[in-house]
């Protein structure tokens, strides 16, 4: 949610205070909570620190090249496993973050889906698995990332940019549809338990 160009003066003064994972793992906590100061979620910066020591007295500094193994790795989650192994390492593995959610419940057209239950988490994992192109591991996710972040976004959708228009099974009815709320309905695909539904989607 932090604007990229503030995140890339954090980056600097942080690559230029802990460039690798053993400078990293050695500072004291203050040390790092002080240079995360001013972004937020200063837990991150406690899990980073966590994590290059858990690092150091497991894999020598080295991270693990395989999913199992970087779950192991203190606050390291799905997401952030797969999204690391695929662009770091080339390995397949399909990342699902909020954006990735959102195309493949919007081409699916699953209704009713609740972003927040686990078993739908684990039916869009199970697609983007499927849908997961090996031979390009480093640009798979990041395309489909950026597709719920450019075109398929929570608002203001852009059906008629999206180059996987045809497949969409959500722009397919909201062809067929007269009704002038038909695009917003569309866009409360896929539903959170905070989503207010409209009568018309039931």
């Amino acid at each position: 949610q932090t604007q990229v160009i503030r995140v890339i003066e954090y980056w600097n003064r942080w690559m230029k205070e802990f460039p690798d994972v053993y400078s990293l793992a050695e500072a004291d906590i203050d040390a790092v909570t002080s240079l995360w100061a001013g972004l937020g979620y200063y837990s991150r910066a406690k899990n980073l620190h966590r994590g290059a020591r858990y690092l150091i007295e497991h894999h020598a500094g080295e991270l693990p090249r395989d999913l199992p193994s970087l779950l192991k790795v203190p606050s390291v989650g799905p997401y952030i496993g797969a999204a690391v192994i695929s662009s770091a390492y080339n390995t397949p593995s399909a990342a699902v973050d909020a954006n990735i959610i959102r195309v493949y419940a919007r081409i699916h057209r699953f209704e009713k889906f609740d972003t927040n239950l686990g078993e739908s988490r684990r039916t869009i994992q199970s697609i983007a698995d499927k849908a997961f192109d090996d031979s390009r591991c480093q640009d798979w996710n990041q395309a489909v990332m950026d597709l719920g972040a450019m075109i398929c976004r929570p608002r203001e959708v852009k059906c008629e940019l999206c180059p996987l228009r045809k497949y969409c099974k959500s722009y397919q009815w909201l062809q067929s549809q007269e009704n002038a709320n038909a695009k917003r309905i569309v866009e409360l695909y896929p539903l959170s338990r905070n989503t207010i539904v409209d009568k018309e989607t039931k």
